[in-house]
Parts: C-alpha cells; structure tokens; sequence
C-alpha cells in the first residue's frame, strides 16, 4: 500500500454502504473525502457494489413512490412526467425511470398530442404573462412549441416545432441520430412539406454542399459587380 493511500476499514465500510444503504458518494460526502479513496478502499477490501437491481430496488425505496401513486397521477389524471417530477421534487428521467421499473406503459407521439393540446389550452390562464399559446423563438430563429410530456423537451419544457410537425406528419419518433432539414432553409418554415427527416451525416454533408453553392454565388455576385464597374466607367 502507497504510505499516502486513505484506506478505509471494510467494518466501515460495510456498514455505510450496505447497513445505511448510502451511495460511494454519500459515503465520501459523510467522512469528507473524494469518491475516489471510497471506490478503492472497497476493491481493496473486496466489498461487494448492489447490482442494477438492488440500485433500482434502493431508489424505490427511498423515493418511497409506489406503482399505485404513479398510475394515478400518470394515467388516472394522464400528468406528464415533468409535472409529476415538479410535484414530487424529482428530476423527471427519475420519474420516467420508474414508470419503466413498475411496467407502466409509457405513452407514444399519438397520445402525448391527444392529452397536450387540450391540456395548454385549459392551462393557458395559468401561465405567466409571458404566455404565448404554447410556441416561443430562440435566438437562432427556431420555433420551439410547449410539449412537457415528449422526450425532447428541453428544460423549459418545449420541444422544436420542426421536431413535432415531422413526427406528427409521419406518426411516428424522429430515430435517434437523425435531424429535420428545412429545405429552403427558413428555419421557422415548419410546413410538413419543407421538412425533412435525415442522419447527421446526411445533413452535414448537405450542409457542405449549401456552403459550397452560397461560396460560388457569392463569387459570381462580385464578379458581376466588378463587370458592371468596369461597364460605367
């Protein structure tokens, strides 16, 4: 053992970790130290970690949500996830993480659009003054749209427009790794027909291909400027 090593007794360890059901950074949080002395003293001493089972099993428990509060707050009373989260004072994914332990099916594209644009409308009153039905723009000249129950949403709860009309006009998710390209490159254009759905790696190389074109009109512009010089003079 290095003779600047912390080493931590495996009584102790044991006792914090399987008798208080602490995690290894509440462990390193209670006796002031990093989590790394706390993750090495427990290989050292060979202290077995909870499988993925008993961590889940341990967040229920101590969460102390059952199936039968989920169920009434996510399907009775079909709250999504973030409200069920802000209410609680859980993160959502936590949230979502435990509709999947407890089977609770999870609702598609389909449902989240059925119980969400009735739900804004009947909460618009309670909204602060800046309420804009739903829809608000970013600073690149996106639309984002109000959807606190879709897996996109941001922090705020809302979701690109762009994201929505291509899932809602297809009926389906937009597959992981794929973006939606605005095809005449107006990106708050978010009719169906100018969207659409592609790889990064499609939409990066289209991209090079924009660039490309803009670089050679831009060129021909100046070239043109420069004749029309040369004409009036």
């Amino acid at each position: 053992m290095r003779k600047n090593t912390i080493d931590i007794p495996r009584e102790t360890l044991g006792h914090l970790y399987w008798d208080e059901r602490l995690s290894i950074k509440a462990i390193a949080e209670k006796l002031g130290l990093s989590i790394t002395p706390v993750y090495r003293s427990m290989e050292r001493h060979n202290v077995r970690r909870r499988t993925d089972a008993e961590i889940k099993q341990l967040e229920r428990g101590n969460l102390n949500i059952s199936k039968e509060t989920l169920e009434k707050l996510y399907i009775e009373q079909q709250l999504p996830a973030v409200f069920i989260g802000e209410y609680l004072g859980i993160n959502p994914k936590t949230i979502r993480r435990l509709l999947e332990d407890y089977s609770i099916p999870i609702r598609n594209m389909a449902e989240v659009n059925r119980i969400s644009s009735p739900k804004r409308l009947r909460d618009k009153d309670g909204h602060g003054r800046n309420w804009r039905g739903g829809t608000t723009r970013n600073t690149h000249g996106y639309i984002l749209e109000y959807a606190p129950e879709h897996p996109r949403a941001n922090q705020s709860s809302y979701v690109y427009q762009h994201i929505l009309v291509w899932e809602r006009t297809y009926n389906k998710s937009l597959p992981k790794g794929w973006v939606i390209h605005h095809l005449n490159g107006i990106r708050d254009d978010n009719r169906p027909q100018n969207l659409a759905g592609m790889s990064n790696r499609t939409h990066r190389n289209l991209e090079k291909v924009h660039q490309a074109r803009i670089k050679q009109l831009e060129t021909e512009l100046k070239e043109l400027q420069q004749l029309q010089l040369v004409a009036r003079g």
